[in-house]
């Protein structure tokens, strides 16, 4: 079924906003792919179909996380869980190395097309090719970690994924960026805490930061 058209501001955001990406750094991000057009994966059912992060979106949280979490930040693991191409990664280490912080960034996708793009385009920007696992969200051992955890949502899966994921996080440090926060309420019944709310005209300004029960922040107030 084809989508609908965007209208002329809707396609000039969208080439603000993805396209623009690619063209200046040659990767290959901004392409979607709907879950028919999908190889067949475990958990295909599960997944969402592939868009880009807005670039923007991605900076904004990038730069909220650094705000609240202080001088701690860069000890924090960066994941983005259904990594597809790698956009948010890419944009989170230019966003660190622009700020001279030195931060472990990890991409986490099922599928594997997508990770080998991601690692293509990382090697495009880098000059490396990443950090990137091909897996689902709910096999991860993130206590291995043992630091504590960024995680970044852009939609990726639904409530059944999440939920799972959210059960081997417990007792860990974790904040949550989540764009397009479809099953927040998941989140909520696991205790996590609202911190920052951005809203925008477009589901893809649609910003939603959380933080887990055990990870204490002084002076805490609610952005919107």
């Amino acid at each position: 079924m084809m989508g609908r058209h965007l209208d002329w501001n809707e396609q000039l955001t969208n080439f603000r906003q993805r396209k623009l990406f690619d063209l200046k750094y040659g990767t290959d991000t901004a392409n979607n792919l709907m879950k028919p057009e999908f190889k067949p994966v475990p958990n295909l059912e599960h997944g969402k179909h592939y868009m880009a992060s807005w670039t923007k979106e991605v900076i904004h949280s990038y730069q909220f996380a650094k705000k609240l979490l202080g001088p701690s930040f860069g000890s924090y693991q960066f994941i983005d869980l259904g990594c597809g191409k790698g956009k948010a990664c890419l944009v989170w280490r230019l966003q660190c190395l622009k700020d001279n912080i030195k931060q472990d960034v990890l991409g986490v996708d099922y599928y594997p097309p997508f990770i080998d793009i991601a690692r293509s385009n990382t090697h495009k920007i880098f000059g490396d090719f990443g950090h990137f696992l091909v897996t689902g969200a709910e096999t991860i051992n993130y206590h291995s970690f043992e630091r504590p955890l960024i995680l970044y949502l852009y939609n990726p899966f639904d409530a059944v994924i999440l939920a799972k994921v959210l059960d081997k996080l417990l007792e860990i440090p974790v904040l949550v960026i989540y764009n397009i926060p479809s099953h927040r309420t998941t989140l909520i019944h696991y205790g996590y805490k609202l911190v920052y709310v951005k809203q925008g005209d477009n589901q893809n300004e649609d910003t939603q930061i959380f933080i887990s029960p055990n990870l204490q922040i002084k002076h805490l107030d609610i952005v919107v």
